[in-house]
């Protein structure tokens, strides 16, 4: 199985499932007929979160007090990090932050003029800047896979990365071993799951699969792959 990542500085890809290796070209569905360039790379790149619009969800992962002690932030996180399976796994970390990032914590957004967290609550940025001042100093912290905790700006997400990462694990048992998938991976920017399919066809089976699965339509993404 070959393993995609695109150098669009904003997916953190969940999983590959075409054998033969990824397009470099997409298109998104529901007739968009935009098309744009997907450079294939080893590389993983972590430019996280920018959210759809309308009304925010309840913030879901958050497990620590109001004003946590810098000691209570690396507790919470080491248990956490010894329970990892695979501690190289991206969404794994960003579930973790999201415990300890309040208000929402839903990644960063790296494309704008200041690195930007995102956050479901931004009302709670002073708290989420001190909470990230002690998580980057736990000695678990995971600095050399490259992460970025900015606390200079503050964007609004419409979901936390804990329940995106909940309706994937949804998604995924929904789909089955669905044959159009492609690739599925979290596009962070517009807080959403994309899904990358073969045809039409598969795109409307991923849509009925996020129906019955109880996912919010926007939750959800597909984009078709041209070969």
């Amino acid at each position: 199985m070959i393993r995609c990542l695109f150098s669009i500085s904003y997916g953190v890809l969940i999983t590959a499932l075409d054998e033969s290796g990824c397009s470099d070209v997409v298109r998104k569905s529901k007739g968009d007929p935009t098309f744009f360039h997907m450079r294939v790379t080893a590389t993983v790149l972590l430019g996280l979160a920018l959210a759809c619009g309308g009304s925010a969800e309840a913030p879901t992962g958050y497990s620590l007090p109001q004003t946590p002690s810098a000691n209570a932030v690396c507790a919470t996180l080491t248990p956490m990090y010894r329970a990892m399976p695979d501690a190289t796994s991206l969404p794994a970390w960003l579930d973790i932050f999201a415990h300890i990032v309040p208000g929402g914590y839903a990644g960063y957004d790296a494309m704008r003029a200041r690195p930007t967290l995102l956050l479901v609550d931004t009302t709670r940025f002073g708290a989420a800047k001190d909470n990230i001042a002690a998580l980057v100093r736990c000695a678990d912290f995971p600095s050399h896979l490259g992460f970025a905790l900015p606390t200079e700006a503050v964007g609004t997400a419409r979901y936390d990365f804990t329940r995106l990462n909940a309706w994937d694990k949804l998604l995924t048992s929904a789909m089955g071993k669905a044959s159009g998938v492609r690739t599925r991976q979290f596009d962070l920017p517009r807080n959403q799951i994309l899904v990358f399919v073969v045809d039409a066809s598969a795109a409307s089976e991923v849509r009925g699969a996020v129906r019955s699965a109880g996912i919010p339509d926007d939750a959800v993404a597909t984009a078709i792959v041209v070969r």
